[in-house]
């Protein structure tokens, strides 16, 4: 089977630089996991105690908590009943894990339902070469002590502090498939100067805005492209200076709290989730977005960045709650 986007091809060579970072006490994150094609060299070579998996596509997550909880005793046994049923998973609604399996594994170079491979010979093929790949990343992940699975965009991720984060996002020059559509790479290098704050994080790319630098790259095997890996390197730059744009992509401040269920606990909260609603403060401070906000509010929310800046988490959060206390209580008025 070919993973889409062929960094896995490449995945020893991205754990030996990951070697540094990775250790049997690290939280590995990964929030394009897809076909697991570089987390399971990841869990085998470097064995960190902790592996939070992600994709959009709940049909791959639901695939993979399948397989390490039951087997693989669901496969469908004979290539007549796949040609068969192909048509019926492309059109059905239930992104289950049969439909990842014939979506990803059954489907020519592993594109999203972009076909069976060929005549009933090639079926079989893929459907061997399927499963043996399949059974490789379940052994592989058995390495780790806890392996955890979701369905989040990237942006809804929580990453803990200091864990070791690998991107490997879609890409305009790729192709590589994202279910959601349109993939928002602005948004996107925004967001993970974000993370990279707390934590040490690597991209796949093919380009990358200049204030990231590349720690190893390879020629792709298609269009004559050639892939790098990247890691955040910022310019020195005045703290007054430092703005975020990103913005929580479907959800404003509002909408986090709710998500909340109006709990003032935000020791409960990841830091990468406070810093994103700080930033997102912050950018909509300096955009003049927060309209009718009472000059006490927006005070708190100069002091929330102030201390996000000096890495007083817990002052932030604490100004951060009295402005939304403000905010609700202005509300009620």
């Amino acid at each position: 089977m070919k993973f889409v986007g062929e960094k896995s091809r490449f995945a020893k060579d991205i754990a030996k630089v990951l070697r540094d970072y990775v250790d049997h006490e690290t939280v590995y994150v990964e929030p394009f996991c897809g076909g697991c094609g570089i987390a399971s060299v990841i869990a085998k070579e470097l064995k960190p105690k902790t592996m939070l998996l992600s994709d959009n596509n709940p049909a791959l997550i639901d695939l993979w908590k399948r397989v390490c909880d039951e087997g693989m005793s669901f496969f469908p046994q004979n290539a007549e009943d796949v040609i068969r049923d192909y048509p019926r998973y492309k059109l059905q609604k239930d992104m289950d894990a049969l439909t990842a399996l014939y979506g990803h594994f059954y489907s020519a170079n592993g594109k999203w339902f972009s076909g069976v491979p060929g005549e009933e010979e090639d079926v079989k093929k893929a459907m061997a070469k399927a499963f043996k790949d399949i059974l490789n990343v379940r052994h592989a992940l058995q390495n780790c002590e806890d392996v955890r699975f979701s369905t989040f965009e990237y942006w809804e991720m929580a990453i803990p502090e200091n864990a070791v984060v690998l991107l490997d996002p879609p890409s305009n020059k790729t192709k590589k498939a994202y279910l959601a559509g349109h993939f928002d790479e602005d948004a996107f290098w925004t967001w993970a100067r974000g993370v990279s704050r707390q934590n040490p994080v690597f991209i796949t790319s093919v380009t990358s805005p200049d204030d990231f630098e590349e720690v190893y790259s390879w020629n792709a095997t298609s269009g004559g492209l050639v892939m790098r890996l990247v890691k955040y390197a910022p310019a020195d730059e005045p703290a007054s200076d430092f703005r975020l744009r990103h913005i929580v992509r479907q959800k404003d401040i509002e909408g986090i709290l709710k998500d909340l269920n109006g709990e003032e606990r935000f020791d409960l909260l990841p830091k990468s989730a406070l810093v994103d609603i700080v930033h997102h403060a912050e950018a909509s401070i300096v955009d003049g977005r927060l309209l009718g906000m009472e000059s006490t509010s927006e005070e708190l929310l100069l002091k929330v960045c102030d201390c996000m800046r000096s890495q007083e988490i817990v002052a932030a959060a604490y100004f951060l709650l009295m402005a939304i206390w403000h905010e609700n209580k202005k509300k009620r008025v």
